[in-house]
């Protein structure tokens, strides 16, 4: 899986996503680039690319993250993994 920033507005991804990790809501490969959906219109300013799930960090300090999830790595207490970005809620409560 790569992913690629634009203007800190826009996430791409291609390659491999069979976990869900492209973020496009399904489970295959994808040799094309394609914008991730869910995170437009968000002002995204970092992103981790993992080998089974990714995150993402808004501006205002929310954290999503999607891909494989069964070891908890979502970060979202259901270790259940989704093929589109979720936003952790546990940490919404937690931001400065």
């Amino acid at each position: 899986t790569i992913m690629a920033e634009e203007e800190e507005t826009l996430v791409v991804s291609w390659g491999r996503g069979v976990n869900g990790e492209l973020g496009r809501g399904e489970l295959e490969e994808a040799g094309k680039v394609a914008v991730v959906t869910d995170l437009v219109g968000l002002r995204i300013v970092q992103l981790s690319a993992g080998f089974f799930h990714n995150a993402a960090v808004t501006a205002e300090g929310d954290l999503y993250t999607w891909g494989a999830g069964a070891g908890g790595q979502l970060g979202t207490g259901d270790g259940v993994g989704s093929a589109r970005p979720l936003l952790v809620r546990s940490l919404r409560t937690h931001r400065r």
